[in-house]
Parts: structure tokens; sequence; C-alpha cells
């Protein structure tokens, strides 16, 4: 825990290098990019307000520069933390924004942390088998990276927790098996707070 929390300390600590050397020049795009960073951080050390705004703040300024690269992560990031507080609709409202962004990039990373926080909405609205292919979708995916992973072992730890008795396992491979457009539509369909 000590190593880790090195490591989150200097991550911190570049990405605020990094925003204060974008502020100079007047590069939005960096400094987006850079507070998304630390609203990572922010989140993994569990400080769930300071990582909501700085995710707020990058996300104004990725749209006022048209990514929608970063906007759809930011807005996966802001539905995880709405989804691990039990924020159901507001999970659903900000991961439909991702996957939104989504079809404008093309680029499904965008929308992975909209998967898994979907995921963690249809474990909280009573759909377990739903959530284990969402999860195994993510973890197929070429573009998983560590902090979507972080997100979705916490989200597995609660499944594993809440249903002892769940096949996990077939369910993580139902999911690595369907296409990310797929899942995504019928979960935003299937979960009650989506309408």
């Amino acid at each position: 825990a000590r190593a880790q929390r090195g490591q989150q300390d200097a991550a911190a600590e570049r990405y605020a290098e990094s925003l204060a050397a974008c502020r100079e020049p007047g590069d939005r795009y960096g400094a987006a990019r850079a507070r998304m960073l630390l609203g990572e951080v922010e989140r993994k050390r569990g400080a769930s307000a300071r990582a909501r705004g700085l995710y707020e703040e990058a996300l104004a300024l990725a749209r006022s520069v048209g990514s929608a690269y970063i906007a759809g992560l930011l807005e996966g990031n802001r539905a995880y933390l709405a989804a691990a507080a039990g924020r159901s609709r507001e999970a659903v409202e900000r991961s439909r924004a991702a996957l939104a962004a989504w079809r404008r990039t093309g680029s499904d990373t965008v929308g992975l942390p909209a998967l898994v926080a979907l995921a963690e909405v249809a474990v909280a609205t009573g759909d377990p088998a739903r959530a284990l292919e969402l999860l195994g979708h993510v973890l197929s995916h070429p573009g998983l990276r560590q902090d979507h992973r972080l997100e979705v072992d916490r989200v597995l730890s609660r499944i594993r927790r809440e249903r002892p008795g769940l096949e996990t396992a077939r369910g993580l491979a139902a999911g690595g098996a369907r296409r990310f457009e797929e899942l995504a539509l019928e979960a935003l369909a299937a979960l009650p707070s989506a309408r």
C-alpha cells in the first residue's frame, strides 16, 4: 500500500507539472488531459469529490477544443464515480454521453469506462449476469488500460461478495465473445434507470 501511494504521489506530481507547463502557452488540450489524469489519481486514492472537480474542469476544456475523445473518457470516468456512489441514474446518463463520444470517435476505448459503469449499475439493479458480460468484454478488449482494470476488479469483487455462487468465468467469457455496440445498447435498454 505504501509503494502504491508513492507511485500515486509521483504520478500526481508529474501531472501537476504537465498542467503547469500547459498553462503558459495556453494549451487547453494538454491542460484537459493533465486534469483528467490528476482526477484519475484522485479517484484511485478514494478522493471522489476532488476527482469529480478535476473531471468537470477537464471536460469543459476538452469541449472547448472539440476533443470528443477526451470528453468521452471523462464522461466514462464520471460514470465510474456515480456508479460507485450508487447514483445509478447519473451513471447511466454519463455512460450515454461516453457512448455518444464513442460513436463520434469510432474508438471503443472511449466507451470502455461506460461499460464498466453500466456493469455496476446492472449489479445494483439485480442483473449480475449482464454485468459479467459487460466486464468480460472490457477485459478482453485490446484497449484495456490499468485504470479500467482497477474498476473492473472493484465491480467483480462486488459481484463475488454479493453473489458468491454465481459462475463468473462463464459470464466473463460470454462477454468477451460479443461486440461492443451490441452489449452497450442492450445494457442501456435493459436498465430500469435508463428509461
